[in-house]
């Protein structure tokens, strides 16, 4: 069955083909799709990965798997269907089921045996897989699919971040470090314009005003230093200096904070102190036009002394490192709220319409004059030569979607988060039913005070009909 479904991927990719993209091949990458601790094991989930619906799943054999979002019987979602007992996904259509593979195991509608095993036979009868992995906590998935694939995928490292490695749940790990809960959520801009702003110290204080600094006192200059050639396969490391707020306090220059950018996926914000090291590691994937998925964690590790526990960024950063995932996840967001407007509309403004051309037309439209802003430079220079995005899919043409006036469409955390994540879902619920405790508990009270109204009209209404007799002495 592994063979027929390989030879059914190969013909698919021969028929829907991507190609390379100037020197960077974009869909010969692995992609972060989902984050295992934070969604249903018992259902598919649907995303897009480079503009093409895809599923993620878990097998029965424990294995997380990912399909194109598509049955190969009439293309009905694979991710509206279900995991059966026997560890198959099962299509809601017509009940087709397949293994972890892609095989089809069950097809009712044959009408033998014998017809069940001929078009069993036939590679069209394969789901349309693709390489997956789990490491990090996360699902990962081949940027294609085909023949070769699955023997490109297993030669291809992922963007993993060493220092997440041996982390468990409790956030513990090897040598002291510790990591904060994984953060993921959509986001309604495009995956240039989320590095374009990622890539960018000089923005944090004024975007983030009063979260991470003080749009009026905060703003310096700095010079962006080298520390790696940009590369097209291993992008390129920045040094700032001085590491400006809100990496430390102006005139307090007592921490160093490098960027480190590795395409397609992964930004590293290394900050260093003698005390301690904080490592944020963002990854965002080019999910659909105008569209993104982040996912985003932060690894402490901790060295002797109490000096930095006075530092503004370690105190920034100690919130996410000692909270529940749903608060951090309820929270978080308020971060990534303060600038998504501008983002959104900035994406649009620079495409006219055209995002497959942002490289090129960002460098013509906008007005660079400080060395604050060397790192998207190299950021987009790197895009204009390795660039663009190889859409697939239904949005094969890169068109980028107009504005979106309606900023609650914007803000809407259910669909861009809640609706996929369990540790928000089981908070929601636990709200819920808090709030109808409260409901009865307030109605409880109110039917006892009423109660009591009751009985004192009724006692001081019976006093009046039947008086207290008059005595005579």
């Amino acid at each position: 069955p592994a063979a027929r479904c390989a030879a059914a991927a190969a013909a698919a990719a021969r028929s829907g083909g991507g190609g390379a993209a100037g020197t960077f091949v974009w869909e010969k990458q692995w992609y972060p799709v989902a984050v295992i601790d934070l969604i249903d094991e018992k259902k598919p989930h649907p995303t897009q990965l480079l503009g093409v619906d895809v599923v993620v799943w878990k097998d029965g054999q424990g294995k997380w798997n990912v399909f194109e979002d598509k049955c190969p019987h009439r293309l009905a979602p694979l991710s509206e269907g279900r995991i059966e007992d026997d560890g198959t996904l099962l299509c809601a259509y017509h009940g087709w089921r397949f293994d972890a593979n892609g095989a089809c195991t069950d097809m009712p509608q044959a009408s033998s045996p014998e017809e069940e095993a001929r078009v069993k036979a036939n590679p069209r009868s394969c789901a349309f897989t693709r390489p997956s992995m789990e490491a990090q906590g996360l699902v990962w998935a081949w940027g294609e699919g085909g023949k070769d694939a699955e023997l490109e995928a297993r030669m291809t490292p992922a963007l993993l971040v060493p220092e997440i490695e041996g982390v468990g749940k409790s956030g513990e790990a090897p040598g002291g470090a510790f990591r904060n809960h994984w953060q993921v959520r959509d986001m309604p801009y495009g995956w240039a314009a989320f590095f374009e702003n990622a890539i960018d110290p000089a923005h944090a204080v004024v975007s983030h005003h009063t979260l991470v600094g003080d749009r009026y006192d905060d703003p310096a200059g700095f010079k962006c230093v080298v520390e790696r050639p940009m590369t097209a396969e291993a992008g390129f490391r920045c040094a700032l200096d001085p590491a400006v707020p809100p990496f430390n306090t102006i005139g307090k220059y007592d921490a160093e904070t490098s960027y480190d950018f590795q395409p397609p996926t992964l930004l590293k914000i290394d900050w260093r102190h003698e005390e301690a090291r904080f490592l944020t590691s963002h990854y965002c994937v080019p999910t659909r036009p105008g569209w993104c998925r982040h996912f985003v964690v932060t690894v402490c590790q901790r060295g002797e002394g109490e000096k930095v526990r006075q530092h503004r960024w370690f105190k920034l950063n100690l919130f996410t490192l000692t909270s529940p995932a749903w608060l951090t996840h309820v929270l978080g967001p308020t971060f990534l709220h303060q600038d998504m407007v501008l983002l959104h509309q900035q994406e649009k403004i620079i495409a006219q319409g055209d995002g497959q051309a942002a490289a090129e037309k960002w460098k013509d439209q906008v007005f660079i004059p400080t060395g604050a802003d060397k790192m998207t430079v190299m950021f987009y220079q790197w895009f204009g030569r390795n660039g663009p995005v190889p859409w697939g899919g239904p949005h094969a043409a890169g068109t980028i979607p107009p504005i979106e006036r309606d900023q609650a469409k914007l803000f809407d955390t259910w669909d861009m988060h809640t609706k996929y994540c369990t540790h928000c879902q089981g908070a929601l619920r636990n709200t819920e039913i808090l709030k109808w405790v409260a409901v009865a508990g307030a109605g409880a009270k109110a039917v006892w005070v009423a109660c009591l109204f009751a009985f004192a009209a009724s006692a001081a209404g019976a006093g009046a009909v039947n008086p207290k007799p008059r005595t005579l002495y």
